[in-house]
């Protein structure tokens, strides 16, 4: 009876989502340190981007203001997200990560507005930010799933 017991428990703690119970393999020892300087950069060259005065603009391919951010942004979500502790379930991970993406990218917009560099606060590019973070952050998660149904079989 207990033997049938533990089989049912691990069939069922197998079909139990991994956002609720299972938090992500942490990194190599190694790799944490290089993903965390590779983040502070990418937050530095975010800082200096949105309080430039005037910012460089890339070819004509790519000349939206908005697709600038979304993109800026949805690199963002994904790298926090890897950055933060394994050790948190990957939900609370990835609603950390999106409200610090989000939040960093408040700030920078307030910024604007306050140093008077020549640039402004807009509504639309706190929007673009929030779009670019969750499509970043969806993304992920599709490839993560796709990597443990990979490595299952």
């Amino acid at each position: 009876m207990a033997a049938v017991r533990a089989a049912d428990d691990r069939t069922a703690r197998k079909r139990i989502s991994f956002y609720q119970t299972e938090p992500m393999r942490p990194l190599k020892f190694q790799l944490r340190p290089i993903l965390r300087t590779i983040l502070g950069l990418y937050l530095v060259l975010l800082g200096v981007l949105s309080l430039m005065p005037n910012p460089p603009q890339p070819p004509d391919i790519i000349s939206w203001d908005k697709l600038e951010h979304a993109l800026a942004y949805a690199v963002l979500g994904p790298l926090l997200f890897v950055v933060l502790s394994p050790r948190l379930v990957n939900r609370v991970r990835l609603l950390w990560a999106a409200g610090i993406a989000w939040g960093t990218g408040a700030m920078f917009e307030f910024l604007q507005g306050v140093l008077k560099l020549g640039r402004c606060f807009e509504w639309s590019d706190l929007v673009a930010n929030l779009v670019g973070t969750l499509t970043g952050l969806v993304l992920m998660h599709l490839v993560i799933i796709w990597l443990r149904r990979e490595t299952r079989y």
